[in-house]
């Protein structure tokens, strides 16, 4: 997935000089989700740093004042949503 990231990041940069908070030897030096979201999601949609943007855009404070039974459906392998972290 972090490759993705990398290569639309990598193609906006091209088309779009200074349009991301990052230059490309930044941008092709990261190794991780997390570092993309601290260097480049987080800011420009505003908030603090990585950390921020997932406490403020994760349902999971919500979870637990779901009152109708619902059923979550996930991939096994979702990097973001273990089974152990099901209510």
């Amino acid at each position: 997935m972090l490759n993705l990231l990398k290569a639309n990041a990598s193609r906006k940069l091209a088309a779009y000089p200074g349009s991301l908070p990052v230059n490309l030897a930044q941008l092709k030096s990261m190794r991780r989700i997390r570092e993309f979201d601290d260097l480049i999601t987080a800011k420009i949609h505003g908030f603090a740093d990585a950390i921020d943007y997932y406490r403020q855009c994760s349902a999971m404070p919500l979870l637990n004042q779901i009152a109708k039974p619902t059923l979550i459906i996930h991939a096994k392998d979702d990097p973001f949503y273990g089974s152990s972290r099901d209510p």
